[in-house]
């Protein structure tokens, strides 16, 4: 499978199962736009992650959420108060190597 950003070896990790179905992640406007799908590494590539199991395989990861009322709530702990969100939903069709931004 093609990646959207480029991966460090071993990443997916040998017992990564693929997914496919309709996801949602955190946005930062609406319509959502591809820098919505930035990793953390990609938005700061020079950043030194130190927190203890942060490799760079996670550091190349994004967060989906496969409930947008998951997506919500963790908004809300982020924030710490109810906010206007948007959300990006994006579909995985990993069979045929397809991944649509909605």
């Amino acid at each position: 499978m093609n990646w959207y950003e480029q991966l460090p070896p071993l990443c997916p990790p040998a017992d990564a199962v693929p997914c496919g179905g309709k996801y949602y992640r955190i946005a930062k406007g609406n319509p959502v736009t591809d820098g919505d799908f930035f990793s953390q590494r990609k938005l700061q590539p020079d950043k030194q992650f130190t927190c203890l199991g942060v490799d760079e395989c996670i550091a190349r990861s994004i967060s989906l959420f496969s409930e947008i009322s998951d997506a919500s709530r963790r908004l809300k702990q982020l924030l710490g108060q109810t906010a206007l969100s948007k959300f990006g939903k994006v579909t995985i069709d990993y069979n045929n190597n397809i991944i649509e931004f909605n």
